[in-house]
């Protein structure tokens, strides 16, 4: 007989690996916004205003092949500060990039502690804190959603693995579980318990899924509380 699958294991199904991406992404958002903040605070406190060189420009791709909106755009910059000059450079919208060339003077806004702090697109780090606070709402709630979806798939699978009838079927259909991975489409075997309630599979690549007529073994829960569930998704 198969050992049931650990707790944390079954956690981390679609939904729990869903709920730590986006636990990930939220602290990462964080960082963005924070830092963000305290330079729009800073330079709103201290800053001071001057006319600066645009020295350079360059435009890249955050990833190969990725279309042009994806492109992140840099623009280098000096700007005198009493009788010194400070140099600075910033990524920038593709609107302000375009708009501008090497040789124009535009206004920069410069933190008075310690000029090297600038930002040459005016508000834009007061921009990024205000969009970073959605984004990090966004990203806690989605990570808050699959967590809970996560634990309330364990804890039944957790159970039906441990005290569920055995019960042999066959496998009705394969149907399409609308997620990919790596660009492969995911299913669900799906199959009726001995009392006539559907059931599915867990997400997988179809060649991972047994045949359309196959018999497989489920476990089912003798009071209906659980939705049965196939012995190679729950047991190891």
């Amino acid at each position: 007989m198969r050992r049931p699958k650990s707790f944390l294991r079954l956690c981390f199904g679609p939904a729990g690996w869903g709920a730590a991406f986006c636990a990930l992404f939220l602290v990462s958002s964080l960082v963005v916004t924070m830092n963000a903040s305290r330079t729009a605070a800073r330079l709103d406190a201290e800053g001071a205003t001057e006319t600066a060189t645009i020295t350079g420009m360059d435009v890249a791709p955050r990833r190969p092949g990725m279309r042009p909106r994806g492109d992140r755009y840099t623009v280098s910059y000096a700007f005198p500060v009493g009788a010194a000059s400070q140099t600075g450079s910033q990524t920038v919208s593709g609107s302000f990039f375009r708009a501008h060339a090497v040789g124009d003077e535009v206004p920069v806004r410069y933190w008075t502690q310690d000029p090297a702090l600038s930002e040459i697109e005016l508000g834009e780090a007061a921009y990024v804190s205000q969009a970073g606070i959605v984004i990090c709402l966004l990203a806690a709630l989605g990570a808050l959603g699959l967590g809970r979806s996560a634990w309330r798939h364990a804890v039944a699978a957790s159970w039906v693995a441990r005290k569920g009838q055995r019960h042999r079927v066959r496998i009705l259909d394969h149907e399409p579980a609308l997620f990919r991975v790596n660009g492969a489409l995911l299913w669900r075997a799906t199959w009726r318990a001995p009392d006539g309630t559907p059931g599915a599979s867990l997400r997988h690549r179809k060649s991972a899924l047994p045949p359309v007529g196959a018999e497989v073994t489920i476990l089912v829960d003798p009071g209906g509380r659980h939705p049965s569930q196939w012995e190679a998704d729950v047991c190891a």
